[in-house]
């Protein structure tokens, strides 16, 4: 019994030939994170509350931290205090608009630089940029460039966030601190925030005590600040100039055609 099946051939192109994407994603949690932690750099939180060190700043709760070492069997590390954590709590797309407000245009030499001089880089554990460009890619275009003009396709996107702050130490006043500092340092940065690609659309709001937690062996105080923001953000697609050539077919199954011109599995 000859079985007759549809190919699975396929024809992969040369990875020279893949447009380049672009991507301008801009993460709360990773954003606020970061000017929060040079904030406190700065105000020397340290040096003024010499018994409580540095806060942690991060995306993690330090409950999650304690609970694992609870799995773990570990002693609670209550070094994770005073802490504050950054959680991007929902996001929706807003201000819909027809094609998504894709737009055509033309990139040149220059204009790669500036994309180049866009693009999201870590120092000194602190990352900087908007643009998310792999390192190929990147190399790709300034190639292509040289020799012409590049084709690019670019769509905008906004979402309304809802972004918590929350704050915890094992001591009232300290919690207190952080939970002014905080809230002066974001009313302070709006500026900063809109150039970043962070609108933030209304007061802020929080609640500076109330919460308390004793399930680690210790006392610990709460407060949270929520911030209702639009962040703005889009991906570039760009055209590299193909190469005319099959790289190589893959085959699966591989196949056999018969003298009527049809594909066969092969026995």
């Amino acid at each position: 019994m000859t079985l007759y099946k549809t190919s699975n051939a396929v024809i992969a192109p040369q990875a020279a030939n893949y447009p380049v994407w672009i991507l301008e994603v801009i993460n709360p949690e990773d954003y606020l994170v970061s000017i929060l932690q040079r904030f406190m750099q700065e105000i020397e939180f340290k040096a003024a509350y010499p018994n409580f060190g540095n806060v942690r700043i991060g995306a993690v709760h330090p409950f999650a931290l304690l609970l694992f070492q609870e799995v773990l069997g570990q002693p609670f590390d209550m070094s994770v205090f005073p802490s504050i954590t950054v959680a991007d709590n929902s996001e929706a797309e807003t201000a819909m608009t027809l094609g998504r407000d894709r737009v055509q245009f033309m990139l040149t030499q220059s204009d790669v630089a500036d994309l180049e001089g866009y693009r999201v880089i870590t120092i000194d554990n602190m990352k900087t940029g908007q643009l998310s460009i792999t390192n190929t890619g990147l190399a790709r275009m300034k190639a292509a460039v040289l020799q012409n003009n590049l084709l690019a396709e670019q769509a905008f996107y906004s979402a309304q966030h809802t972004v918590n702050i929350n704050i915890w130490a094992d001591n009232r006043d300290v919690t207190n601190a952080i939970y002014d500092m905080v809230i002066e340092f974001l009313n302070f940065s709006r500026v900063e925030l809109h150039q970043a690609g962070v609108d933030v659309l209304e007061a802020i709001t929080g609640n500076r005590t109330g919460d308390i937690n004793m399930d680690f062996g210790a006392l610990l105080y709460g407060s949270n600040i929520e911030l209702h923001c639009i962040i703005r953000g889009g991906a570039m697609r760009v055209t590299i100039p193909k190469v005319d050539a099959i790289e190589h077919i893959d085959v699966s199954p591989p196949l056999n055609v018969n003298s009527e011109g049809h594909f066969r599995i092969k026995e």
